[in-house]
């Protein structure tokens, strides 16, 4: 992990890295010799130079960057070589031509500062390195929100690295509160009884077979000088492990389905990070929770279940478990008339396949313009996605026989039919992001690490930052109803 500080003058730290545009702008401390290892690694293409003192080591990064993304790589790079040399410390200076790119590379700096070692009980000690950031004072609040968006990326890592029988929904519920122990943000928790008037079928259904109760998180955060009166609604699918009920999943990667509940936690991590930045918005995070077990009550294939609205659904798969309780927080969005709701979830293995590990799915109803600059943003924030079609053909998957929808459709589709279903419920600009790719690594990539990536939470916050500050974008959001009088 890591801490941030800042200087405005050389930090007493003996590590440092450097980070400049050419040769021409290394440090002037640098003897002969110094430049003539520089020279030697340039010309073998490295851009990354250790030149290590014995007490102390020194990094130069030399850099001709192309776009954003290759900073953040070059970062992380930098971070990996401080955590394998056991760094304590380490200041980040660079030259005035290379301060246009410091903030990508402070944040792949961080990005790939994380570790997760709660369970080790042989681990060597965690390194809780601190950077020194070199920059003049009018800068420090622009990585200071960086900070807190990091924070929140860890978080939601930390949730989803924890072990299932750690993470059961009360439990999942007291980490959420947690982490706003400290933020100004108002928190209401519905229990079983309250869904229950509610009649959230979906959500209650899942639960049937579980011992543990479900639980339905309002997290609610209107800033004062909020620029929107219509809310934008976040929701996130907080199934805290998915055996797949009744229609039971095979054995292989079972482990894996303890990230069933990344979506709920991005949420989390997306409205914390928006209330620690004090970012002028009214957002409302709205998260199901609870795990899908096999029990002696639990949902079967064949049952008909009644929705929060009233509409019926022939259950087909009990594994397609997420759009059912996601489906109930969409029919309880309605009563915000919100700007925009996005849900994000690990909803199908179907977007896992076609996309692979890197890139999400994401789908749109009545939000075209919107889902555009989303897809240009995740391009960015290197979280990536591809938009999948929502057309009305689709539908055809999920009619019942019985019932208004079914819960899911044939072989083919999967990710469609699973947003098809979930647009169902709507009646409002939507967009549906499916993460079951990328919420859960089984390798390290870039600064990614292995297990929970946290992928979403920056995408969604850079997101909603550009909503707010973009006119034309505002002008194409609902706008909020005028009462006759």
């Amino acid at each position: 992990m890591f801490d941030l500080s800042f200087s405005t003058i050389r930090s007493s730290t003996k590590n440092y890295v450097w980070l400049c545009t050419s040769i021409d702008d290394l440090p002037n401390k640098l003897e002969d010799r110094d430049l003539a290892i520089i020279n030697k690694e340039i010309k073998k293409n490295k851009n990354i130079i250790l030149l290590n003192r014995g007490t102390h080591l020194e990094i130069i990064v030399i850099i001709e960057p192309h776009d954003k993304e290759e900073m953040r790589r070059v970062g992380a790079e930098v971070a990996k070589i401080s955590l394998d040399e056991n760094l304590s410390e380490l200041a980040i200076l660079c030259s005035e031509d290379a301060l246009e790119f410091l903030y990508e590379f402070v944040e792949g700096i961080l990005l790939n500062s994380y570790s997760f070692n709660q369970y080790k009980s042989f681990a060597k000690k965690e390194n809780n390195i601190k950077y020194i950031l070199q920059v003049p004072v009018k800068y420090e609040a622009y990585f200071m929100e960086l900070y807190q968006l990091v924070k929140a990326v860890f978080w939601v890592r930390d949730m989803v690295n924890k072990a299932p029988s750690d993470l059961y929904s009360s439990i999942f519920v007291q980490e959420i509160i947690n982490l706003f122990q400290d933020i100004p943000i108002n928190i209401e928790v519905l229990e079983k009884k309250q869904i229950e008037s509610m009649k959230m079928g979906g959500l209650l259904g899942v639960n049937r077979g579980s011992t543990t109760p479900p639980y339905f998180l309002i997290i609610h955060y209107n800033d004062e000088l909020a620029q929107n009166s219509n809310p934008y609604i976040f929701i996130g699918k907080g199934i805290t492990f998915d055996t797949g009920g009744i229609s039971l999943k095979p054995a292989k990667n079972m482990d894996e389905m303890k990230s069933d509940m990344a979506g709920g936690a991005v949420v989390a991590g997306l409205l914390y990070a928006l209330a620690a930045n004090h970012i002028p918005i009214n957002a409302i995070g709205l998260i199901p929770i609870t795990d899908n077990m096999p029990g002696p009550n639990s949902l079967l294939p064949g049952d008909i279940i009644t929705m929060m609205n009233g509409k019926t659904v022939e259950v087909i798969n009990t594994d397609a478990e997420g759009r059912l309780i996601l489906a109930d927080a969409l029919c309880f969005a309605q009563k915000y008339d919100p700007s925009l709701v996005v849900s994000i979830s690990t909803l199908t293995g179907a977007a896992h396949k076609a996309l692979g590990h890197y890139v999400m799915a994401a789908m749109q109803s009545r939000a075209t313009v919107l889902l555009k600059t989303l897809e240009k943003i995740s391009i960015d924030t290197n979280e990536r996605l591809v938009e999948f079609p929502l057309w009305d053909d689709y539908f055809d998957y999920i009619k019942s026989d019985i019932a208004d929808i079914k819960n899911a459709g044939g072989d083919y589709a999967g990710a469609i039919t699973a947003g098809k279903f979930l647009e169902f419920f709507s009646n409002f600009p939507f967009i549906h992001i499916d993460i079951g790719g990328p919420a859960y690594l089984t390798h390290h990539w870039g600064y990614w690490p292995k297990g929970g990536t946290g992928v979403g939470v920056r995408l969604l916050y850079n997101y909603l930052k550009t909503l707010l500050y973009l006119p034309e974008l505002k002008d194409s959001l609902p706008q909020k109803k005028k009462i006759k009088k």
